[in-house]
């Protein structure tokens, strides 16, 4: 089996980039990319691709910065664990410094699994941001696909109360053309997590032809809260599937 990362990199001043055009990065983590200066990150699948992580812990893309500005912007058309949610979450994106401009933006159009074995950290998709900047994250309104994690499908926190920007999330098209489902396993999880303690607006959107899953007792479909800016909701004609276990 995998022992390593597969694609590792690192930056001071100057973009990162990755880009898997075919074929399938395995390993510990499949993609890491870490930045502690101003050129940001820009993780790329092409479709067709896969990412697995083969080691329970591991996240399958991580892109993390330290540094005062730069954007992380990670897009995947490909699948994530295709195979299995074995690591810990699918995608997984962090800024640390408080002081950071780093807005993070996630686009997903196809499958990506997060894991089911660990109930403390496994997310399809993660953004979380001590720093300045926005979330925004978009999943399958371009395609038909999967987000699932065993805390939960995506998950978005902003920490910082100075921050005063927005915390978006937006999946399926507003035509209802694709199906697509956000599903969480674990009890006391939720298929959406959006956490704002900044600020800045929280907007949740779930468009039509998405179905919200949670398997997990105590769960629920949309977790969100804001603190001083407005909290928007908006599900139009999707399902929310709740199924509770006793006993």
């Amino acid at each position: 089996g995998a022992t390593g990362i597969g694609v590792r990199t690192e930056g001071v001043n100057g973009l990162i980039k990755v880009d898997l055009n075919a074929g399938a990065v395995n390993g510990i983590g499949g993609i890491f990319a870490k930045s502690t200066g101003t050129g940001g990150i820009t993780i790329n699948t092409a479709a067709g691709t896969q990412g697995n992580s083969t080691v329970e812990g591991a996240d399958t893309i991580q892109a993390i910065t330290t540094g005062a500005s730069g954007d992380i912007n990670i897009k995947v058309l490909g699948s994530i664990n295709a195979g299995g949610p074995i690591g810990d979450d699918g995608i997984r994106a962090q800024v640390t410094n408080v002081l950071s401009t780093t807005n993070i933006n996630i686009e997903t159009q196809n499958q990506v699994l997060g894991s089911t074995l660990d109930p403390v950290d496994g997310n399809g998709i993660e953004a979380v941001t001590n720093g300045l900047g926005a979330i925004t994250i978009v999943t399958n309104t371009k395609g038909n696909g999967q987000v699932l994690g065993g805390v939960s499908a995506i998950n978005a926190f902003i920490s910082n109360a100075a921050n005063t920007k927005t915390l978006s999330i937006t999946s399926g098209d507003a035509a209802g053309a694709f199906t697509s489902t956000l599903t969480s396993t674990e009890v006391n999880s939720a298929a959406v997590s959006a956490v704002n303690k900044g600020a800045g607006d929280t907007v949740i959107t779930i468009n039509k032809g998405v179905t919200l899953t949670t398997l997990g007792s105590g769960s629920t479909g949309i977790n969100a809260s804001t603190t001083t800016g407005l909290l928007t909701v908006t599900n139009a004609l999707s399902q929310v599937v709740v199924y509770a276990y006793y006993g």
